[in-house]
């Protein structure tokens, strides 16, 4: 029926999960043409005011803080689509997996532990971490049995520490690379099908002549065009072209 201005709101199609009102009815022609905005503009105050009604008919309660009142809006009736897709689930690591066969939890740690040396609360792990063996303030070790009395304790504490830190960057490089599905670490520049890309065709080459390294060249273009003006205000070598 045509929409008139003494229209009640059971006109209107309610999902008050989403604050939403819909209004089907079929426009007056006349009125619209006759004053657009002015009709436009009492139709939107009308039908707003009708929103606010419902709205205000649904249970509330006081807020804990500062004036009016929290409303208990009922469950959405519209399924709004997503706009990205759902997201795959993140690749467990060789430990998460392991933990999770044997039934392992992690215990949540204190960040902060006391270190005897120096008296003070210090970081569980990382930069200035508790009870570090090569930390200047430790200027003595204590000899353990089984330990051979001519090595030096603190070259050796230096060498388990960079054993033990490239150990765990090849640990997680492998864990990227397990979790990306392929031979190429996130982040990383493709040289391989950007040299593919821009080499030309290939061409015989004679006897004596080098071959180019153009998958330098494909590198050099890549990180020239990375900054923020794409490479037009960088400063370039002799013979070298953007």
């Amino acid at each position: 029926r045509p929409r008139s201005q003494n229209v009640d709101d059971v006109a209107l199609d309610y999902d008050l999960g989403h604050l939403m009102a819909t209004d089907g009815t079929t426009i007056d022609s006349s009125a619209l043409n006759s004053d657009r905005e002015a009709f436009i503009r009492s139709l939107v105050q009308a039908n707003t005011q009708f929103l606010f009604n419902r709205l205000f008919q649904l249970p509330s309660e006081l807020p804990t803080e500062g004036p009016g009142r929290l409303l208990q809006l009922p469950p959405p009736e519209l399924r709004v689509p997503r706009e990205k897709p759902v997201p795959k689930p993140k690749a467990m690591t060789k430990w998460e997996k392991f933990a999770a066969e044997r039934g392992i939890q992690n215990k949540k740690k204190e960040k902060m532990v006391w270190d005897d040396t120096t008296k003070t609360w210090r970081p569980r792990f990382g930069y200035q971490r508790a009870n570090d063996s090569l930390d200047r303030h430790n200027w003595v070790m204590e000899h353990t049995e089984g330990t051979d009395a001519s090595e030096d304790p603190f070259t050796k504490a230096a060498q388990e520490k960079k054993k033990r830190v490239n150990q765990n960057k090849q640990s997680q490089r492998q864990n990227l690379l397990k979790a990306a599905g392929g031979p190429r670490v996130p982040g990383q520049i493709d040289l391989a099908s950007a040299r593919a890309a821009a080499a030309p065709a290939p061409e015989k080459a004679g006897r004596g002549q080098k071959r180019p390294y153009e998958h330098l060249d494909v590198a050099l273009s890549m990180a020239q065009h990375s900054t923020a003006s794409m490479g037009k205000f960088d400063k370039l070598n002799p013979r070298e072209t953007t």
